[in-house]
């Protein structure tokens, strides 16, 4: 079963996605700490009207929330960039995976080769459009391309354990 080691930026964007630690928005909300500090204000502002029946001025609240909105927007792009950029510098260049019995051999076009066993791989990850295996390396994406996800499940369920994770983690 064979695999090209150099996915799509669709296929980058959900690898990314699959890997994201389960704290993460905890983490980005901590990060985008001004965005976080206006939109807590502004909820609050509202709470409070409501509480105490005061008239609220929405043209303010509108404004902080809009506020909020565009910076966490900005705090998105940036934290997604940096992190699609990162992930394409790691991927080894132009070639195929190939998944045997004994583990994943990387062949790169320019004639550069590497073998890894199964007994390295500790997880995998299924996404719509990718696997993710990991281990003590990298991990190791495997867009599904041409391939039948119902074969590669087959395949990393029987040589990986102990077997995949829920979506979205890897904990």
């Amino acid at each position: 079963m064979q695999f090209s080691t150099t996915p799509s930026p669709a296929e980058l964007r959900e690898a990314s996605r699959l890997l994201r630690p389960p704290n993460f928005w905890l983490k980005f909300l901590g990060a985008s700490w001004y965005a976080t500090l206006l939109a807590v204000i502004a909820l609050g502002v509202i709470v409070v009207a409501i509480v105490g029946h005061r008239q609220l001025n929405w043209t303010s609240v509108a404004i902080l929330l809009g506020l909020a909105v565009f910076s966490f927007g900005i705090a998105w792009t940036r934290w997604r960039d940096r992190v699609e950029k990162g992930m394409a510098a790691a991927l080894p260049g132009a070639g195929t995976r190939t998944l045997d019995p004994t583990g994943i051999r990387s062949t790169l076009v320019n004639g550069v080769t590497s073998f890894a066993p199964w007994s390295s791989y500790g997880k995998w990850i299924e996404g719509k459009s990718v696997f993710i295996v990991t281990g003590t390396g990298q991990p190791l994406i495997l867009p599904l391309g041409d391939n039948s996800p119902d074969m590669v499940r087959g395949l990393l369920q029987s040589q990986i354990r102990p077997g995949p994770t829920a979506p979205g983690s890897i904990g």
